[in-house]
């Protein structure tokens, strides 16, 4: 598996994206609960980030430790989903 992989990185951006809108759907419906067009926006977001993130770990692996069910070994992920062989992902350099 490259850690460069275009397919990747667009697929993380999408999870940060619907990530991000749950979050902020979130913080508006504590002051806002009966919002209903917000709630469906909410529901939606949270599926979508759900579904990315499983498709994600089906193909790439864990995306969070907290969730691993390993009763046999600890392991850390090969690769992790911040690790692009560079500091950062937007950064042209491997150096920090």
């Amino acid at each position: 598996m490259l850690l460069n992989d275009k397919k990747r990185q667009e697929m993380l951006e999408k999870i940060m994206q619907y990530r991000f809108a749950v979050v902020e759907t979130t913080l508006y419906l504590d002051t806002h609960p009966n919002d209903c067009e917000i709630i469906k926006r909410h529901n939606h977001f949270a599926r979508k980030a759900k579904e990315l993130m499983a498709e994600y770990e089906k193909t790439y692996g864990e995306m969070l430790c907290i969730y691993s069910d390993s009763d046999v070994v600890w392991n850390w992920p090969e690769n992790f989903p911040f690790d692009f062989g560079k500091c950062c992902a937007y950064c042209k350099t491997s150096e920090v």
